[in-house]
């Protein structure tokens, strides 16, 4: 069992994510801050491949213009442009076994967004990938932005505080172990968004509402860069699937299992597999999140919504 004490804040939640045990924590009782409110509206939607358990986006070959990622049953991971609203293929990268576990950052300032997997490092040189090493994986693995521009990568390991890891890719081994992670504050904090896939087993043992337990899907960000932080989750209504906005107070330093959406989707076409954060792939200047769900008779048909802050 962790000691709490001596993490505080959001790094004793990033640290539970790992799967360290059941701790106890007393839920808040204390309602969403009503001038946090967001909203956010569906824009468009697009058929993925049969089969997608990932899909994001980012600029990985260094040109402004981004990339919409897949990964597919078989791990490999699939660049596309968009073209009059279709993906059309560009190139495959082999993740490895634990592929899903990827993330994408622009963790070099000046460079293109990176690909970090368990399975190995690749970047955008010139006219083709490049693969490296990556470091040591844990159970987890999170991208973070900081308000200072500055984006990282964490290993999650159990009872120790996680470090972020900034990546050099003059030298063979490309990650350098930097400062701790920072804590979480609802205001006034360092972080601007955390991508991170923890055990479904971390939001049984902690007391988040139980839609947000059934979705098992969160990711933190700060929409409107104004220093406010807001919990993105899969929220499972019984059969019924949603997007929920929490306020950060609700989040931390402990979740308050009463919490309330301060922003709530329709109900969506299905099975929620992936949010991923980024701008309209489309081309419009919109930014908000993306939702891959999962559609169909023998639920392998695929089904990417993106939804634009307003």
């Amino acid at each position: 069992m962790i000691a709490l004490k001596s993490i505080t804040g959001a790094t004793a939640l990033i640290t539970l994510m790992c799967g360290a045990g059941a701790v106890a924590i007393n839920a808040q009782e204390k309602p969403a801050n009503p001038n946090s409110a967001l909203s956010f509206k569906s824009s468009w939607k697009m058929s993925l491949p049969v089969g997608t358990s990932r899909a994001l986006v980012a600029d990985v070959m260094g040109d402004n213009k981004l990339r919409l990622l897949t990964l597919g049953e078989d791990n490999n991971l699939v660049v596309h442009k968009v073209v009059e609203g279709k993906p059309e293929k560009e190139a495959s990268l082999a993740l490895g076994k634990d592929g899903t576990k990827c993330v994408v950052g622009n963790f070099v300032k000046g460079k293109p967004a990176l690909i970090v997997a368990p399975g190995g490092t690749f970047f955008w040189e010139k006219d083709k990938f490049i693969q490296k090493k990556s470091f040591n994986f844990d159970e987890t693995v999170a991208a973070m932005s900081l308000i200072d521009g500055t984006e990282a990568v964490t290993s999650l390991t159990r009872n120790t505080r996680p470090k972020m890891f900034l990546v050099d890719l003059s030298t063979e081994d490309i990650f350098k172990e930097g400062d701790n992670v920072p804590d979480f504050q609802p205001k006034g904090g360092s972080l601007r968004s955390v991508t991170l896939d923890p055990p479904r087993a971390f939001f049984e043992m902690m007391p988040f509402p139980d839609e947000v337990k059934k979705g098992a899907i969160a990711r933190i960000f700060d929409p409107r860069k104004e220093g406010s932080l807001f919990g993105l989750f899969s929220w499972q209504a019984q059969e019924d699937s949603h997007i929920a906005v929490l306020d950060g107070g609700d989040i931390f330093p402990n979740p308050n299992g009463d919490a309330k959406p301060i922003w709530k989707s329709p109900k969506l076409e299905g099975k929620v597999l992936y949010i991923a954060l980024g701008a309209d792939i489309k081309g419009s200047k919109q930014v908000g999140f993306y939702v891959l769900l999962e559609t169909g008779a023998e639920k392998k048909e695929r089904i990417l919504e993106f939804f634009a802050l307003e």
